[in-house]
């Protein structure tokens, strides 16, 4: 669901981890980008479509995986 008040966002203190893929219509990029800059602890990670996700799974499970170790 949509954030109504994106300016909330500057008091979330927990880590966030974006992981975006340029051209999601429903997820667009973009949008993780914004998040990015309202989330004072947030990592971005964008991909450049379907391809390089699937290349990237590796590293996403070592990223997701170091992030939740981090995090927990």
């Amino acid at each position: 669901w949509p954030v109504k008040d994106r300016s909330l966002l500057a008091h979330v203190t927990a880590p966030v981890l974006l992981i975006c893929i340029e051209g999601d219509h429903i997820h667009p990029a973009e949008l993780g980008r914004i998040y990015e800059g309202l989330l004072p602890n947030a990592e971005l990670i964008v991909l450049g479509g379907q391809d390089e996700l699937f290349a990237s799974i590796p590293m996403l499970v070592e990223r997701v995986s170091a992030f939740l170790a981090a995090s927990g």
